[in-house]
């Protein structure tokens, strides 16, 4: 009788281990199942957003990648620029995604542009409209965001000597500015650096930065023959008493006031 019930006694415990080892294994599997499946969850929202273009890096990407030949405005408007500059992004990008722009600040939008460039990307693009404005852009995941620029837009950092070796080899066999507006003789002298430039790169991109209340207002008087372009940007500026900066992509025109020219 004792027997029986020890015999008994071991046939259920030993189906409780079974039991327990089948439940831990189960479990584990489960476990195991689960890891997988959020792995593989994880993986294809990844896939997904790229393929769809979600993530701030596709967005920095197509700033960097995206390059308008040609673009040109006129006292536009900031936000009839960037409405264009959005579709334009659309059209250049070889996925026809583009990016989004979004305007956070309206105190911005009806503040008017004018700007000549050439071969520049996306991103020079809207730094420099957005700086014409008195405006600054950020990236986020979805879109670009136009705001408010509250203090000076840092200088782009970068390598600089092939635009200012370039502009050094375009020769000028002469300049004549008699009471010109700057506005007017820069646009000249970017108009002949597209058309001197010996390596065929569309010229040098020159943005003139000025004040709203003095734009236009400066004039040019200056005879020059045989000069180059380097050079005849440095007196055009200090004549104006205005400076250049030279970034990797475009030279900057500001109204800070230009040293004294040196005489040799």
């Amino acid at each position: 009788m004792d027997r029986g019930r020890e015999m008994s006694g071991g046939f259920f415990m030993g189906l409780r281990d079974n039991v327990f080892r089948d439940s831990k294994l189960a479990k584990i599997r489960l476990i195991t199942f689960m890891k997988k499946l959020i792995n593989l969850t994880i993986f294809s929202i990844c896939l997904w957003g790229a393929q769809f273009g979600f993530g701030q890096e596709n967005v920095v990407k197509k700033l960097n990648q995206v390059t308008f030949q040609h673009l040109e405005f006129v006292d536009t408007p900031l936000a009839d620029a960037l409405t264009l500059i959005q579709q334009k992004s659309v059209e250049l990008d070889p996925e026809k995604s583009g990016v989004n722009i979004v305007i956070l600040n309206p105190d911005v939008r009806s503040r008017t542009v004018t700007l000549k460039l050439q071969n520049a990307s996306l991103g020079d693009v809207l730094r420099y409209t957005t700086m014409l404005a008195g405006a600054r852009f950020n990236t986020t995941r979805f879109a670009v965001t136009i705001s408010g620029a509250n203090q000076p837009e840092k200088l782009l950092e970068g390598d600089t000597h092939v635009i200012e070796d370039k502009m050094r080899k375009i020769i000028l066999e002469s300049v004549d500015f008699s009471e010109t507006p700057l506005v007017d003789a820069l646009a000249f002298l970017m108009s002949k650096s597209e058309q001197l430039d010996p390596s065929g790169g569309g010229g040098v991109n020159i943005v003139y930065l000025a004040d709203r209340e003095t734009f236009g207002k400066e004039k040019i008087t200056l005879r020059l023959l045989n000069i180059p372009l380097f050079e005849t940007l440095k007196y055009t500026t200090q004549i104006a008493n205005h400076n250049f900066v030279v970034e990797p992509n475009a030279i900057l025109i500001t109204n800070n006031p230009a040293p004294a020219p040196t005489i040799n």
